[in-house]
């Protein structure tokens, strides 16, 4: 073995052993690695930080003068007791690519709920599914009706169809009225 770069003789075999030892800290790391003053540079003032650039802001889609087109939480169905409401007091729609059960649900919003059961496929397809039908939902929000809770069944082929036409007979499925709010529906009884 080589003990700073001198072969050694192991005792025990009594063969010499051409190893070359390498220490686990180098003298780099032991030394601190900032730069002393003389050595710095000169043109730089000490504790400066440099300015930022003066630069337009880049557009930003999600803030433009268009309406927004992203799919917050509040637009989703998220817990069992909304989905079991649209189940049970909804009414359904059904097409070659899915069941659509929809009820309004009183306020300004349409809300979109997704389920896909196992039978549709493995969770690869399952959630392909899911991404496409959000995708075409918050596309196209502007041409859906507000006050809604929607939940969707889709069924395979909402997996393998082009986008155009899932995108077609999706929003087909949709009211095409707004939801009666019932406030609406109050003064519609006082009225009667």
């Amino acid at each position: 073995m080589l003990i700073d770069g001198y072969p050694r003789t192991d005792k025990q075999k009594g063969t010499e052993s051409f190893e070359t030892y390498f220490p686990t800290q180098s003298k780099a790391q032991s030394q601190d690695a900032w730069l002393p003053c003389e050595n710095a540079d000169p043109g730089r003032p000490k504790h400066a930080e440099a300015p930022s650039p003066k630069r337009t802001p880049p557009f930003d889609s999600m803030k433009g003068s268009q309406p927004s087109q992203s799919f917050p939480k509040s637009l989703r169905l998220l817990r069992r007791p909304d989905f079991r409401k649209v189940y049970e007091e909804g009414r359904r729609r059904s097409v070659r690519i899915c069941t659509i059960f929809f009820r309004s649900n009183g306020l300004a919003i349409t809300r979109l709920g997704i389920t896909t059961p196992a039978g549709v496929g493995g969770s690869v397809i399952r959630n392909r599914i899911r991404r496409r039908l959000r995708e075409v939902y918050r596309l196209n929000q502007a041409q859906i009706p507000p006050g809604w809770d929607v939940v969707v069944n889709p069924r395979p082929a909402v997996a393998t169809m082009p986008m155009a036409a899932l995108t077609r007979e999706f929003i087909r499925l949709f009211p095409t009225e707004p939801a009666v709010t019932s406030s609406e529906a109050a003064s519609r009884l006082e009225s009667a």
